[in-house]
């Protein structure tokens, strides 16, 4: 059985925690945690945030970046998400021997 919670909260500790039966939608930035159980025991939690796009927001890029640090592509450097302390983990976008040069466009204006 496979144990998870929307909220952020540990599904070990959570009684919010619900049982993996079909897949489920989310329309924000969620954090999702989850465990499985079995009557060997428990696994590790694991846990993953799914942050939201703001589609207001856009980016144009005039520099190409390193193709082993794509990350996800061109929106990378505008997702909300922040590259931890490993660069492999492929959360990073990264430039080599050029200058870097790109273009951030609002839909609407936003203070900033």
């Amino acid at each position: 059985m496979i144990y998870y919670t929307s909220d952020g909260s540990d599904p070990s500790k959570s009684k919010s925690a619900t049982i993996f039966k079909k897949p489920f939608y989310i329309d924000q930035t969620t954090t999702i945690k989850a465990l499985a159980r079995s009557k060997e025991g428990k696994s590790a939690v694991i846990a993953n945030t799914f942050t939201l796009k703001d589609e207001n927001v856009s980016i144009k890029l005039h520099s190409a970046y390193a193709p082993q640090y794509a990350a996800s592509g061109d929106f990378t450097l505008i997702d909300g998400i922040s590259g931890g302390s490993e660069y492999r983990t492929g959360d990073w976008q990264g430039y080599w021997d050029t200058n870097f040069e790109a273009e951030i466009v609002f839909a609407k204006p936003k203070d900033i």
